[in-house]
């Protein structure tokens, strides 16, 4: 996935490798342990948050990157590419059904991210 990652966003700004970064890693938490289902869901819904901010939002909340990929769409077929990570995936998904999650207030998107964004946000 490293290899994908910078492969597949070489021309990106940072941020939006460290994004594909933290989608990465919240795929693999799944896959390792789909029953954790309170962790997983919190890791990836971070990471969903975090692309959302920087895809919708930035801009208008005062930061100068918005970026054109909305990563999630793509990035979860390249992750669930065998029947193993699909069956992890669809149980953690399972154990998450009949439940009611609060949705992030826009203005608290950008602290989803778990890389240093301030550190990213002049550099390309």
């Amino acid at each position: 996935m490293e290899r994908f990652i910078t492969q597949k966003y070489a021309n990106e700004h940072k941020i939006v490798t460290e994004i594909a970064f933290q989608y990465a890693r919240a795929y693999q938490q799944i896959l390792s342990n789909p029953l954790d289902t309170e962790v997983n869901y919190m890791a990836l819904h971070n990471a969903l948050d975090c692309n959302e901010y920087f895809s919708f939002y930035a801009q208008y909340l005062g930061d100068s990157v918005l970026i054109k990929t909305y990563i999630a769409k793509d990035f979860k077929y390249k992750v669930l590419n065998r029947k193993s990570r699909l069956k992890a995936y669809l149980e953690y998904d399972k154990q998450l059904s009949g439940g009611v999650y609060e949705s992030t207030k826009i203005e608290k998107l950008k602290e989803r991210c778990d890389f240093d964004v301030s550190s990213l946000l002049g550099s390309k």
